[in-house]
């Protein structure tokens, strides 16, 4: 990744795709509402892929039954995240939507807790345990109040790609072609 960071041509590339990431993103633009939903129905899709594909593969009895309900709750939720643009759902905010994936999530690994088999010290049960309710409850607000919408999401994904996007100038400045005898 360093090698790659440091290659004049890749740095201006990705200083351009985030320029017009940063602009397609301004809540002026309405295909930035598009662009944010598949970016987050992408994420939960990239979370079923990675961790719970390799959660389902390691458990047993009505933990597994569990997982795989989660599995296709959250295949759902990525599905209405697609949908989205067409107000076929009551979620209105990908907040809410994040929200249901937070309620889902910590729900079933308060489940994977009460039916696990595997040894684990109370001090750590109990902090895993205080870390689910958290997210149960923080996941509740989000779906059923959410106090962050679509356009604030879209006002900080505009401003981080300029952000990105000044930090890839930077390194292009810095790893620029130099002539000969220059340091």
């Amino acid at each position: 990744m360093k090698r790659l960071l440091g290659n004049f041509v890749f740095d201006i590339f990705m200083a351009i795709i985030f320029v017009a990431l940063g602009v397609l993103m301004l809540p002026i633009f309405p295909i930035g509402r598009v662009v944010i939903s598949i970016l987050a129905a992408l994420l939960v899709v990239a979370y079923m892929v990675i961790f719970l594909t390799k959660k389902i593969e390691k458990a047993r009895s009505v933990y597994f039954i569990a997982l795989l309900i989660e599995f296709v709750l959250m295949a759902l939720l990525a599905l209405g995240l697609i949908l989205k643009q067409f107000n076929l759902f009551g979620f209105a905010a990908i907040c809410q939507f994040a929200g249901a994936a937070l309620w889902i999530g910590s729900t079933v690994s308060l489940l994977g807790e009460r039916f696990s088999t595997a040894k684990v010290t109370k001090r750590r049960a109990l902090i895993t345990f205080f870390i689910d309710v958290l997210l149960l409850s923080f996941g509740t607000v989000l779906m059923f109040k959410p106090f962050i919408g679509d356009e604030a999401l879209l006002w900080i994904f505009s401003v981080s790609a300029f952000i990105l996007t000044l930090g890839f100038v930077f390194l292009a400045i810095v790893f620029a072609p130099r002539k000969n005898g220059e340091k």
